[in-house]
């Protein structure tokens, strides 16, 4: 039996939100001399690719309509070793 993936079994933690406000994430890996774990970036394809409405703004940094694609990118980052912080949006 395939193991699961790591974003599976994220978005199926976190409670699902019928919501439209913006959220900022920002992320930042701790590596000290290492990498970027590439799982991280392959997940987080993974999850955009099914629609999450998410805009790249910069490397470390993601637009996200939403609480709950905002909770998820947090969560992933986090099982990778990141540092996260998410910011509502209020215009």
């Amino acid at each position: 039996m395939p193991r699961k993936k790591v974003i599976d079994k994220i978005i199926r933690e976190v409670k699902y939100t019928d919501e439209d406000d913006l959220y900022l994430v920002v992320y930042d890996f701790k590596v000290g001399g290492g990498r970027i774990p590439p799982r991280f970036y392959k997940n987080l394809d993974e999850f955009i690719s099914r629609g999450a409405r998410i805009t790249r703004v910069q490397k470390s940094v993601l637009l996200c309509r939403g609480e709950q694609s905002a909770r998820v990118i947090a969560k992933l980052a986090e099982y990778y070793g990141a540092e996260v912080h998410v910011f509502r949006i209020h215009e």
